[in-house]
């Protein structure tokens, strides 16, 4: 008897052991991370928008070389990252907050895990107060037409504010969204108008939350 009970408690042990080193991807515990406000900003850099899933290929698990937030990726259109960082430049040359801008094309390659060394070093070679760095993990366009889709679009990014000076990451900001009909979520129904009842291009979708994450920085 006392050596069933015995077996019986290694079982258990085994199996709660087990199931704290099991990840459910959907759902991964995000790092704690402190914002810090804005600095006075007498010039911006601009890095292209990384595609991750050219990195690390769909449906893939990723953690972010900056701030160890982890992301899923999907499929990502090829002239996501160009629209993107184009996109990016635009809004913040209409904004006051980010001073003058300046855009570095050069690519992301960086996947050994110094990623923030490398943003740093242009933006010190740029003479700029802070680097806004972007990275796409999902940017998937609709199938179909304004009023009637197969597919929605559906898109994830994040964005990163790096302080040049301090050598951190002041802010990060994530959009992540598939469009929904208004009768699987009543809460979007003033995005519902907005978009007078459309299904909406991944591209518009993007810019729309881009646009929204710059205004609301302070």
């Amino acid at each position: 008897m006392k050596k069933l009970i015995l077996i019986a408690l290694f079982l258990l042990f085994f199996f709660l052991t087990i199931s704290c080193f099991k990840t459910d991807t959907d759902n991964l515990k995000q790092p704690e991370f402190v914002e810090e406000p804005l600095p006075k900003i007498n010039k911006t850099l601009i890095v292209p928008f990384g595609d991750m899933a050219k990195v690390y290929g769909e449906q893939a698990i990723v953690k972010s070389l900056l701030n160890g937030n982890y992301f899923k990726t999907g499929k990502v259109n090829s002239d996501s990252s160009d629209f993107m960082t184009e996109s990016l430049i635009t809004l913040t040359k209409e904004s006051e907050k980010f001073g003058i801008i300046e855009s570095d094309f050069i690519g992301y390659t960086d996947v050994s895990g110094s990623e923030l060394a490398s943003l740093l070093r242009r933006g010190k070679t740029a003479r700029a107060d802070i680097v806004l760095a972007g990275y796409i993990y999902r940017f998937e366009d609709r199938v179909g037409a304004d009023y009637a889709v197969d597919s929605p679009a559906s898109v994830t990014f994040h964005i990163y504010i790096i302080d040049v000076k301090a050598e951190k990451i002041l802010k990060g900001r994530s959009f992540s969204e598939t469009q929904k009909p208004l009768s699987d979520n009543l809460f979007s129904i003033s995005k519902f108008f907005k978009r007078a009842g459309k299904w909406v291009t991944a591209k518009d979708m993007a810019y729309d939350g881009l646009n929204n994450i710059l205004k609301e920085l302070k």
